[in-house]
């Protein structure tokens, strides 16, 4: 038998109408789930008992009224009753308690003890792919040799000092409540079907139990050699496991109850007082501030119902108040975990003495740590070596004892259900509305890539055709006959005068002289008013006056002297 299938994620329980009828003795005993292929045990008939548990008409549907889903678990709750008895249907609301599956004693691979992230080099707790959380069920162990369950009005906070029991501010800031769970007891008129129910729970039980003090003795033998080298008198500690006189057991403990509670470190003293222009009696100042720490303490009419102040917390020894007179406790809260009765209204840690009695059966969730002081932040030993296990509750839920509480927790798990069940259909529907948004998103994208490829092509064919229709301009061209390496000179060139420089070549290609450059003459005219202003001289029209495109660009040294003489005929 798989116990694990009773411990269910939310997610995967569904309601509890799911579980079948347990049948046979505890080895032999299976739950059957409805999507299970296994074969079914036997369902008790109407005449034995009344309709099976798991009958699909009695499932509470999102669609059901409220007096329809009341009625349909009214009958379930009968169903129940008759099959597994009141106490053994009691446990059915806590075994889809949302649980990680615990692991074999004899392969407790690949679950290890990994440090916690900013809670320093001393603490750990369980890992394997993930912090691991385990629900148990079990009823608060009696009595031994002293008190194992601390829930009084001082938790687990005194000490003893000298023979006495006392407080510290140190120990109040971590003050918490600490339970030790043993197995169910079997009532002598379960049912059958009843008795295996519970045996199973307590299977779940002594196997966690089992996996948990493998997992704290493999973590021993592993830190045995320094230990033997640095501690040679030992290392002192807990366990997660608690050996009563003769059963095993395991302990539980709440988070810490009070915030906002001052340090335990020794400071300066009382701020110096003056009183005219010297200072006040140093047991003045120290009287006052007693007074005002016990008038923090104190409750009054305003504030009586405020069960969050330290001031309303019972204190029947007196110690909490003798711990105010040397620190301000004024501003301490009291916080509330989450533990709850059988009606599922949450337990004032006040109140824990009258619900967690020894004997009372509760399902915990837990979380396993394991602080191991044996060694400082540069791996030197220190002073007082411990490692000490700690199952840090949660959740813890007290399982109600009469048909009442029993019948409205059935009802209330019925009705957390189907709000559930609710829920997930909203997340998935979001979900899928989320998923569909992303496909649409994708699609568009696509869709735009699509076309942005689309017009690509279409440009790009344009862009070939019109090339190529350039091409095919060209080659239909007649001017494409004379021969492409060299242009003629009659297509390319515009024609020029006859005097043009055709045949004189370029100043740059023109061979250099051998005379030495030859000044001109200067004029024999008689020097004119326009000559002497700096204009040009007049230029006469002749047979031999050179045009104006003939040497515009091709003066040089010799067509130098042809102009000079010109002009000098001119003259003459």
């Amino acid at each position: 038998m798989n116990v694990d299938s009773l411990f269910l994620d939310p997610e995967d329980a569904g309601s509890i109408a799911d579980l079948s009828v347990v049948e046979g003795s505890a080895e032999d005993t299976v739950v059957v789930d409805g999507n299970s292929d296994e074969e079914n045990p036997r369902q008790p008939s109407e005449g034995e008992g009344g309709h099976a548990s798991d009958d699909e008409t009695l499932s509470v549907d999102e669609s059901d009224s409220v007096e329809a889903a009341f009625l349909k678990t009214e009958a379930k709750v009968d169903n129940y009753f008759d099959c597994y008895g009141p106490e053994a249907s009691a446990l059915l609301p806590y075994l889809s308690l949302p649980s990680a599956e615990v692991p074999l004693a004899s392969q407790p691979f690949p679950h290890t003890l990994r440090r916690i992230p900013g809670a320093g080099d001393t603490a750990l707790r369980i890992w394997s792919n993930g912090p691991q959380k385990y629900a148990v069920i079990g009823e608060l162990a009696q009595h031994d040799k002293f008190d194992l369950n601390k829930v009084g009005p001082y938790l687990d906070m005194l000490y003893s000092q000298n023979g006495q029991e006392t407080l510290n501010i140190d120990a109040m800031k971590r003050g918490k409540a600490r339970l030790v769970l043993c197995t169910l007891s079997v009532p002598e008129d379960a049912t059958e079907e009843g008795t295996g129910l519970i045996q199973q729970a307590n299977e779940r039980f002594n196997r966690l139990a089992a996996f948990l003090s493998v997992l704290h003795a493999n973590y021993e033998d592993a830190q045995s050699e320094r230990d033997a080298n640095y501690y040679p008198k030992g290392v002192s500690g807990s366990s997660w496991i608690y050996q009563g006189k003769d059963y095993y057991g395991m302990s539980f403990s709440t988070p810490p109850v009070f915030a906002n509670v001052p340090t335990g470190k020794t400071g300066p003293g009382p701020t110096p007082r003056l009183q005219g222009d010297y200072l006040a009696p140093l047991n003045h100042v120290q009287d006052e501030n007693k007074r005002r720490n016990r008038e923090a303490l104190n409750s009054t009419a305003e504030n009586m119902h405020d069960r969050t102040l330290l001031a309303n917390w019972p204190d029947p020894d007196g110690h909490i108040r003798l711990l105010g007179e040397d620190h301000y406790l004024g501003n301490v809260r009291v916080k509330e975990p989450d533990v709850f009765d059988s009606q599922g209204a949450r337990i004032h840690p006040a109140d824990y003495s009258r619900h967690l009695v020894p004997g009372v059966r509760v399902a915990v969730v837990a979380e396993h740590k394991l602080w191991d002081i044996t060694s400082q932040r540069n791996g030197g030993p220190v002073m007082n070596p411990s490692r000490h296990c700690v199952a840090v509750a949660e959740q813890i839920h007290v399982i109600g004892t009469n048909d009442e509480d029993i019948r409205d927790s059935i009802h209330r798990t019925e009705a957390q259900n189907r709000v559930e069940v609710a829920r997930m259909r909203e997340e998935e529907r979001l979900a899928e509305e989320m998923r569909d948004a992303s496909k649409a998103k994708e699609a568009a994208r696509i869709k735009a890539a699509d076309l942005k490829a689309e017009d690509a092509a279409l440009k790009r064919r344009g862009r070939e055709e019109r090339l190529k229709s350039m091409w095919q301009a060209m080659a239909s061209s007649p001017s494409t006959s004379a021969t492409p390496s060299t242009p003629s000179s009659s297509s390319t060139m515009p024609s020029s005068s006859p005097a043009s420089s055709s045949s004189t070549p370029s100043p740059l290609k023109r061979p250099a002289s051998d005379d030495p450059p030859v000044s001109p003459s200067p004029s024999k005219r008689r020097p004119t008013a326009r000559m002497t202003t700096g204009g040009k001289p007049p230029k006469k029209a002749g047979p031999s006056t050179p045009s104006a495109s003939a040497g515009h660009s091709t003066r040089s040294k010799g067509k130098g002297k042809a102009i000079e003489e010109d002009y000098m005929e001119v003259d003459a």
